[in-house]
C-alpha cells in the first residue's frame, strides 16, 4: 500500500485572489477516468486508494483567464510526487537520450540573453536558472559565458548539476536586484502560489533585467469543456499542472510584480523579432513570455 496523500483546497484564484471562480471538472481521484489515467502514466506507483478522499478540479478565474485545480497536494506530497514516484533515474535518461534539437533549443534559448539585455562582456552577465532540473539549460547559458547559476529543490538534480560546473543558490538568501537574467521554464505551471513566486524573481532583478517563463498553453483549453473532459498529459496534468496559463493570465502575474511583457520590436535583430512574432501567430501548444523589470 502506497502513502496516503493529503490535499490542500486552495482558496480562490491563485493570481488574483479572487474566491468566485467556476468549476468546470470535479472528479474524485481515487476511481474512473482520473484514476485510470494516473495508473497509467504513474505505471502503478500511486494506488488509487492513496489518493482517496481527493478531487480533480479544475477552476476557472475569468478575471484572469486563468485555469487552476482546486485541490493540490500537501507540501510532503508534492516531493513525494516529484522526487519518488517521478523515478530520478528515469527522468535523467529520458533527457540524456533527448534527440539533438533538445540541446539546440536550450542554446537558441540562452541565446536570448544577449537579444534582450546590453551584452558586452557576457561573464558580467548574472543568470539565475529557476527550477533547473538536471540543469541542461544553465550549461547552455554557461557555455556562451554567463555568470550562470541554479534553483532546484531536488537533491539529486542539485548534485548532478554541480558535476557539470553548475552551483546551485537558495533565492531566498540572495540579495535585491543581484540578478540580470531568469530562465524558468516548466516551473509555474507545477507551483502552489505563482503570485508568491514570481514577487520573489522579480526582487532578486535588477532594474531592466528579464524573467523568462515558460509554461505549457491554455489558450485552447476552453474548447476542452464543449465535450465530455478527459484527463491527460497536457497543460491540466492532474496532480502536477495545477495552474493553466493563458497569455493574459501570465501578462496579469507579472504585472502584479512590476514586470511589463517584452514587445517583440525590444529583440536587438530583425531576425529575432520576425521569429517572436511569427511564434505568436501559431500554437505551439506551449507559451514563451519574456518580462522586463521596469
Amino acid at each position: 500500500m502506497s502513502k496516503k496523500f493529503t490535499f490542500s483546497e486552495r482558496g480562490g484564484c491563485p493570481i488574483c485572489g479572487d474566491g468566485r471562480s467556476t468549476e468546470k471538472v470535479s472528479l474524485p481521484y481515487h476511481e474512473g477516468a482520473v484514476s485510470d489515467f494516473i495508473g497509467t502514466y504513474y505505471q502503478g506507483r500511486i494506488e488509487p486508494e492513496s489518493l482517496r478522499g481527493g478531487r480533480y478540479r479544475i477552476l476557472y478565474c475569468d478575471a484572469c483567464d486563468f485555469y487552476y485545480q482546486g485541490d493540490i497536494l500537501n507540501d510532503e506530497g508534492m516531493y513525494e510526487l516529484y522526487e519518488h514516484i517521478i523515478v530520478p533515474e528515469g527522468s535523467l535518461a529520458k533527457v540524456q537520450g533527448a534527440r539533438k534539437e533538445y540541446f539546440q533549443g536550450h542554446l537558441r534559448t540562452a541565446g536570448l540573453i544577449g537579444e534582450l539585455l546590453p551584452v558586452t562582456t557576457p561573464h558580467s552577465v548574472k543568470v539565475l536558472d529557476f527550477g533547473m532540473g538536471w540543469g541542461h539549460w544553465a550549461c547552455a547559458a554557461k557555455a556562451l559565458g554567463y555568470d550562470t547559476m541554479g534553483a532546484e529543490i531536488s537533491p539529486s538534480r542539485i548534485a548532478y548539476a554541480a558535476e557539470n560546473g553548475i552551483r546551485s543558490v537558495d533565492i531566498n538568501a540572495l540579495p535585491d536586484a543581484c540578478i540580470d537574467f531568469v530562465h524558468t521554464d516548466q516551473v509555474f505551471e507545477h507551483v502552489a502560489d505563482p503570485r508568491q513566486l514570481v514577487g520573489e524573481l522579480a526582487r532578486i532583478l535588477r532594474l531592466g533585467g528579464v524573467l523568462g517563463i515558460g509554461v505549457p498553453s491554455a489558450e485552447n483549453t476552453a474548447k476542452r469543456f464543449k465535450s465530455k473532459f478527459v484527463p491527460g498529459k497536457d497543460e491540466l496534468h492532474p496532480l502536477e499542472h495545477i495552474n493553466g496559463f493563458t497569455s493574459d493570465a501570465l501578462k496579469r502575474l507579472a504585472d502584479g510584480a512590476g514586470l511589463k511583457v517584452v514587445g517583440w520590436t525590444e529583440y536587438s535583430t530583425w531576425r529575432r523579432r520576425l521569429r517572436m512574432l511569427s511564434r505568436t501567430m501559431r500554437d505551439l501548444g506551449r507559451l514563451d513570455m519574456y518580462f522586463r523589470k521596469k
